[in-house]
């Protein structure tokens, strides 16, 4: 009888590495996705910065 809950607590440990690999993955999924959406954002207010960088570099040019 030792041996078959030997067996078993292997097996739930085995069970438990597995699932807390799968959830490190997950977790590590999601700070991905939301770092790929914080770039995106930040690309983005740089372009809206440039282009208003270039709007006021027109008017000086024009006004000068």
């Amino acid at each position: 009888m030792y041996y078959v809950e030997e067996v078993l607590v292997q097996e739930r440990h085995q069970e438990r590495l597995k699932r807390a690999e799968e959830e490190r993955a997950a977790r590590q999924v999601l700070q991905l996705r939301r770092l790929v959406r914080r770039q995106a954002r930040a690309e983005r207010e740089l372009l809206h910065v440039w282009q208003r960088v270039d709007r006021l570099r027109s008017i000086l040019e024009t006004a000068g």
